[in-house]
């Protein structure tokens, strides 16, 4: 019994993995453009009836919605660390600052 739950479960996660198959072009990219996506997405709903329930179009302009203002200046999207590198930089600038406030009140 044991077995067969997880072979359900096996097959039921690798039959989720490819339920979007038009975004495979982007996988395993770094400089994907959110234009790029578009079109793709575009060509793929001219295709697919949108109004019908679990067509992802829904998903899709979510996610175009989400990401229109977040984009680098190149339309590229940002680097997941990007926002943690900037906040350590402050925290060292602030701490540097806070030091030399400190040394020059001794």
């Amino acid at each position: 019994m044991k077995l067969f739950k997880y072979f359900l479960i096996i097959i039921l996660c690798s039959s989720t993995i490819y339920s979007q198959i038009w975004l495979d072009p982007f996988i395993d990219r770094d400089d994907v453009k959110l234009s790029e996506i578009q079109a793709v997405a575009e060509a793929h709903f001219a295709t697919v009836d949108i109004t019908a329930k679990g067509s992802g179009f829904k998903q899709y302009k979510r996610f175009e919605q989400f990401w229109k203002d977040r984009l680098m200046p190149d339309g590229t999207f940002p680097d997941a660390g990007l926002l943690l590198r900037e906040k350590l930089k402050f925290a060292q600038s602030v701490d540097q600052k806070n030091s030399k406030v400190q040394a020059n009140d001794s």
